[in-house]
């Protein structure tokens, strides 16, 4: 008498057999999420989200670390804006925020060091 073909979980399956049932859409464990966080998943994005907006609020505004005309602080924060984002996704450094602002610095600084060299020579 032939015995039918077992379906327990340690048999071994053909590759033409195809599975009697499905499983149910109830048991899949991501169906019910939704696509946008809520204001609590947001507030729980400790410490990227504190640090980012200390940054940006505090820090890119401060004057030592700001330009004094406005053109010139949208030109930086654009500067700081891609460094800290090529830093970021190149190394993978936590200190993407304050490199980012060392390169805004440093792109201040030559800009003043070509002005005043620039305004010298006219001068003489």
């Amino acid at each position: 008498m032939p015995q039918p073909p077992s379906t327990g979980p340690d048999s071994p399956r053909s590759e033409d057999e195809t599975p009697r049932t499905r499983p149910l859409e109830r048991f899949w464990p991501y169906a019910e999420l939704s696509e946008e966080p809520t204001a609590e998943e947001l507030a729980a994005l400790d410490p990227d989200l504190h640090a980012a907006l200390f940054f940006a609020f505090f820090f890119l505004t401060d004057p030592p670390t700001s330009p004094n005309r406005y053109r010139d602080q949208i030109i930086c924060a654009l500067i700081v804006a891609a460094a800290g984002y090529l830093i970021f996704e190149r190394l993978g450094a936590a200190h993407y925020l304050l490199s980012g602002v060392l390169v805004g610095n440093v792109w201040e600084a030559g800009r003043r060091y070509v002005g005043s060299r620039l305004r010298a020579q006219g001068t003489t």
